[in-house]
């Protein structure tokens, strides 16, 4: 695997085509892989990582997994390709996989198309609910890989303004998320730092994708105004703790990157130094929103914007 710069990306990689090949979603793959990796034997229904498999089962993927990997990527784009897997079935690792994994993921798995229909439609939000996943008109483009859709747009209708006391509710489930979440493959550290996007997106009311592109000095200059426009008696007592929280995660969070990243522009930046993307944020939120807040709201991180008026300094 030439394109891996350490033993970590290694691992990472193999976790991905792991939990890829564990997916209800993509069952399928199974059946184009060599005959020796084949099997009738069903695995566990509610095992969501590879790591809960019983050992023979556990062993069985990571093999298949490691064939994935080999003679990279001939296997892979072989076994995609047969499979018709998209860049939709790896919607749930966008964090874990290395930029070089990420890249070819992006560039040979996705395509553009029009002229959905709504059975396209209702199928593909049946395969995102099987999958767990929220049912969001972005998460639907993503799976059907097109960019509008009147369909879609027809089927999908939300409610598309959050309360306060809705963002408070889910503010509380991503910080118990936080203090349950392990310290390996750095999901803790990771869910910190989304965290800390989405608070300064919500309390500024900018979009996430400007948060994300923020430097070090645009970020505290940032939390510097916030401060400012929190004095008065018109602002509510949530958005005090919220802006507390940004604070302390700006000054504590966990470091996301090694060292020879530390001197990159941008205040956010995935694992291995490459550009955040505020989709990456965005998908990770929605399924949480969806899990928290019910179906009826727009599964969308930009359902909180505007929940706090903006103040003049």
């Amino acid at each position: 695997m030439p394109q891996a710069a350490n033993a970590q990306e290694v691992f990472d990689a193999l976790w991905v085509m792991a939990q890829l090949l564990l997916r209800s979603g993509a069952r399928q793959i199974w059946r184009v892989l060599p005959s020796s990796f084949q099997t009738s034997e069903p695995f566990i229904n509610h095992a969501h990582n590879v790591e809960q498999l019983p050992s023979p089962q556990r062993a069985r993927i990571i093999n298949a997994a490691c064939w994935l990997l080999s003679s990279w990527p001939a296997n892979f784009h072989q076994a995609t390709s047969a499979a018709k897997i998209t860049k939709f079935h790896f919607s749930v690792t966008w964090d874990i996989q290395p930029a070089w994994l990420s890249s070819y993921i992006r560039e040979n798995l996705s395509v553009k198309r029009r002229g959905l229909t709504e059975d396209e439609v209702r199928s593909a939000i049946s395969q995102l609910e099987d999958d767990g996943l929220a049912v969001t008109k972005s998460s639907l483009r993503r799976a059907l890989k097109v960019t509008e859709s009147r369909a879609i747009h027809t089927l999908v209708k939300h409610r598309h303004r959050a309360t306060r006391e809705e963002f408070t509710t889910f503010c509380a489930a991503v910080e118990q998320r936080i203090t349950e979440a392990p310290r390996s493959r750095d999901q803790k550290a990771t869910l910190s730092r989304d965290y800390l996007i989405l608070l300064l997106s919500v309390l500024s009311d900018k979009s996430m994708e400007t948060v994300c592109k923020m430097t070090h000095a645009e970020v505290a200059l940032l939390l510097k105004q916030l401060h400012s426009q929190s004095f008065g008696n018109s602002v509510p007592p949530a958005f005090h703790a919220a802006l507390e929280c940004a604070k302390n995660l700006a000054e504590n969070e966990e470091p996301l990157i090694c060292a020879q990243n530390t001197e990159s522009t941008q205040r956010f930046i995935g694992r291995f130094g490459d550009e955040l993307a505020g989709h990456t944020v965005r998908d990770r939120f929605a399924k949480m929103m969806r899990l928290e807040l019910g179906q009826e709201l727009w599964n969308s991180v930009d359902a909180f914007l505007g929940i706090y008026p903006r103040y003049e300094l």
